[in-house]
């Protein structure tokens, strides 16, 4: 599951990330106010993103630390997106504001699924197996 979680964060970044690269201006436009700098700088980040991603996905064994990576990088994504929204700052308009909502509920959801598939089943695994380094008694 967490294989299959990431690889759907990696497509939601090269989709992201291809469309700001190949149309930063119009995705300025449709966004509200934002420079179209800003936005082929986040489409280049999510575009490297979504390869990082697909390399982690098809390890035999996702490292705790790439996937808390991802994990962090999605919460900052909800986090700028609802920090953007309540300050009223460069996201403009209906379509904008629904669009980025939606886009942020999709992240986060896709980082609670890392969380759950990937540290927290990792963390229980470590505690059944190894008791003594986890100051239990």
């Amino acid at each position: 599951m967490l294989r299959a979680l990431l690889l759907v964060n990696s497509a939601s970044c090269a989709v992201f990330g291809g469309l700001f690269l190949a149309y930063p201006v119009g995705s300025a436009a449709f966004i509200g106010t934002i420079p179209p700098i800003i936005v082929t700088s986040l489409g280049a980040l999510l575009a490297i993103n979504a390869i990082l991603l697909v390399l982690t996905a098809w390890r035999w064994y996702a490292q705790p630390k790439a996937v808390a990576f991802f994990i962090l990088g999605d919460a900052s994504w909800v986090l700028g997106t609802l920090a953007l929204l309540a300050s009223n700052f460069w996201i403009q308009g209906t379509a904008a504001i629904w669009s980025s909502l939606i886009v942020a509920i999709m992240v986060g959801t896709l980082g609670y699924g890392q969380y759950h598939f990937g540290l927290r089943k990792k963390q229980v695994r470590q505690l059944i197996e190894q008791p003594e380094s986890t100051g239990l008694p």
